[in-house]
């Protein structure tokens, strides 16, 4: 898997969104994939940038790979100790004005991959996705 490792701040997105695009177009991706993969992204990286150092300074790890029509994608950060897999799945039966804020983006990156890991290696925060990227 190739790697790009940024600034762990809002601006980095686009550099990191077009990394992982770059990567789709050299295979056979179907296009239809892309805004799934940018909404993964866009979660799960935007947790990073806010949550993961206390002083807002640090740096986030992507690495990306295409091996068939799954891409293989690994944030890594060296930030507190996260696992958002912990996180208790949201009640989705509350009316919208009486649910808690917060878990809701999780939720809808573990619907939307096919498979998803955690580990804490190396004083690192490391989530693994594979998402089918011929749908």
């Amino acid at each position: 898997m190739d790697t790009l490792c940024l600034p762990a701040r809002i601006e980095s997105f686009t550099q990191f969104r077009d990394f992982v695009f770059g990567k789709l177009s050299e295979g056979k991706v179907a296009e239809a994939s892309f805004p799934k993969i940018e909404l993964i992204l866009e979660e799960v990286l935007t947790n990073v940038f806010y949550y993961a150092y206390a002083d807002g300074q640090g740096e986030v790890e992507l690495a990306c790979g295409l091996r068939g029509d799954m891409l293989h994608l690994s944030v890594a950060d060296r930030g507190s100790p996260f696992n958002p897999l912990d996180s208790p799945p949201p009640n989705l039966s509350d009316d919208i004005e009486e649910r808690t804020v917060g878990g809701l983006g999780i939720y809808f990156v573990r619907e939307m991959v096919d498979d998803i890991t955690y580990e804490r290696r190396d004083n690192r925060n490391i989530l693994t996705m594979s998402i089918n990227v011929s749908q």
